[in-house]
């Protein structure tokens, strides 16, 4: 369950690993963009929070 693993950063543009799995699972699948310049995906994420798109309502998220 990703919930098991996973939370999204209070502003919901990261994803947070709260586990050993969840942490590597981030860090080899570069699920943040940390080795892109451009950040794209947290830009994305960005773009799909204003759009009521995310994050995806069962999702946990980090406390403020």
């Amino acid at each position: 369950m990703w919930s098991e693993h996973f939370v999204w950063s209070a502003d919901a543009t990261k994803i947070i690993g709260i586990t050993p799995i969840g942490r590597a699972t981030c860090n080899r699948l570069d699920l943040n963009d940390q080795r892109r310049s451009d950040r794209f995906i947290q830009k994305s994420r960005q773009l799909w929070i204003k759009g009521g798109f995310h994050p995806p309502c069962e999702d946990p998220r980090q406390e403020k």
